[in-house]
């Protein structure tokens, strides 16, 4: 895939099973040269040569990647956030993209009943974190992606129906909400407020995932001045993205536009890093 417009850089892709395409694109290692690139987000060490699936379910076909010592995956279910970082110092990245927000996010009562209100909470600890991880492992870069955009029209069923009520603050809806993780959480835990707050803007939906973003450019602001070793910015792909860039029955992934996402990102690597005295190349997971 040959990268198109003013950049002074390409973008080569290696084949993947039946070739490339946008849903294929999203487990492409692509190559700008000689700098090593991490997505902190999806993790499973394997070398040149072997096939994506000794590596997890989420990628297909073989990869080999062009030159380095391989690539490596982070998967969210089953590498903790330490193990992430043990492999990311082994590694010795100079760019880390780093990526959590989505999975934060809820439908409870509605077909998405999930625990995450503590890491809810607690998503600058989170990034910060990710902030020690890159310095640990020598980076450079730090590029922290903003959550997608979500597109509840284009939900259906259950999903549907639930997003809704949340998004018109139904009470019922909210009361059923607060009592169920009230019932999960003892009060030392988390507090009747907190709960409050996360069933009303921790829905998986774009009032959700603009609540994570505003927090998350607040922290970087706040981030630099406590470590101003690390070049540290915000990777905003959301607002590439659209209902019209997501598929029915999903509303959340925006695989058709990878392609423009990677070349945003390689705008961000532009203007962070710099190609001056570089092979202009870079080893880059977009998943």
């Amino acid at each position: 895939v040959q990268a198109t417009g003013q950049s002074p850089y390409s973008m080569t892709v290696p084949e993947m099973g039946g070739g490339m395409t946008a849903s294929t694109a999203r487990a492409a290692i692509m190559k700008f040269g000689g700098i090593k690139v991490q997505r902190f987000g999806f993790v499973r060490k394997f070398k040149k040569g072997r096939s994506a699936h000794d590596v997890g379910p989420s990628l297909t076909g073989p990869i080999t990647p062009m030159g380095g010592d391989g690539a490596i995956f982070f998967n969210r279910i089953s590498t903790s956030l330490g193990n992430a970082v043990d492999n990311l110092v082994d590694f010795k990245p100079d760019i880390i993209i780093a990526n959590v927000g989505l999975h934060l996010l809820h439908l409870q009562n509605f077909g998405r009943e999930v625990d995450n209100i503590v890491p809810w909470l607690g998503y600058e600890d989170t990034l910060e974190k990710m902030v020690e991880a890159a310095e640990a492992a020598g980076a450079e870069v730090l590029l922290l992606k903003t959550t997608n955009f979500v597109c509840p029209m284009k939900y259906s069923g259950s999903w549907l129906r639930g997003s809704m009520l949340y998004a018109k603050d139904d009470m019922e809806t909210l009361n059923n909400c607060f009592m169920s993780y009230r019932k999960t959480f003892p009060t030392t835990v988390v507090g009747d407020a907190d709960i409050m707050d996360y069933c009303k803007y921790g829905v998986i939906d774009n009032r959700g995932s603009n609540r994570l973003n505003q927090r998350l450019y607040r922290f970087v602001e706040n981030a630099r001045g406590r470590h101003p070793s690390l070049k540290m910015a915000v990777y905003n792909d959301h607002d590439l993205q659209s209902c019209e860039t997501t598929v029915a029955k999903d509303g959340r992934h925006h695989h058709p536009i990878n392609l423009a996402r990677a070349r945003l990102l390689g705008n961000y690597l532009d203007c962070l890093y710099g190609w001056d005295g570089l092979h202009k190349k870079v080893e880059l997971d977009i998943a």
